[in-house]
């Protein structure tokens, strides 16, 4: 691939090698390469595959399941991951360096667009067309928190945080 098409890579990122010298030699790793490469053509397929696999029609006002789709799935999946996390990490399961709570948060909120599999469930989960369809809607609404995660991402700004720094003041 040769690089990452024009993307820049931090040192944190790149694979550290040593020669017979003992000289250091920054790589970036083909797998990551690979993945950074696919990414936005992965990313907007899937996007196209949701939107596909809905097949709505919107033709009578939402009903109150298109909200408690929303809120199920935002809420019952950010609470549970960060119910989840707080509860490992009591038991003495540690996160790996560098992660800490805020970094949680932004995994719950991301994980909670239900986009796929909602979808697919609300096929089967529902025989009147109507509930199937304000289900769909309500998956599809979800998606907006991608929105409101890129915005909370730009605002805080994870990509600059000195993950080494964070991983020594949690060791010591």
């Amino acid at each position: 691939f040769g690089g990452l098409a024009g993307h820049r890579v931090d040192d944190a990122f790149k694979v550290k090698e040593y020669d017979e010298d003992g000289k250091l030699h920054l790589y970036v790793s083909t797998l990551d390469s690979l993945e950074h490469f696919w990414k936005f053509f992965a990313d907007f397929g899937l996007g196209f595959f949701a939107l596909t696999n809905a097949g709505v029609t919107v033709q009578h006002n939402l009903g109150a399941m298109t909200g408690l789709i929303v809120i199920a799935l935002v809420a019952g999946k950010y609470f549970g991951i960060i119910f989840m996390y707080k509860f490992a990490k009591w038991l003495g399961f540690l996160p790996p360096l560098g992660v800490r709570t805020h970094h949680v948060r932004m995994i719950g909120l991301l994980a909670s667009m239900g986009l796929t599999v909602a979808l697919f469930v609300s096929d089967v989960a529902f025989t009147d067309a109507r509930l199937e369809g304000d289900a769909k809607i309500g998956s599809l609404l979800s998606g907006l928190t991608g929105i409101v995660a890129l915005g909370i991402g730009k605002v805080f700004d994870f990509s600059h945080e000195l993950v080494d720094e964070q991983a020594k003041l949690q060791v010591f």
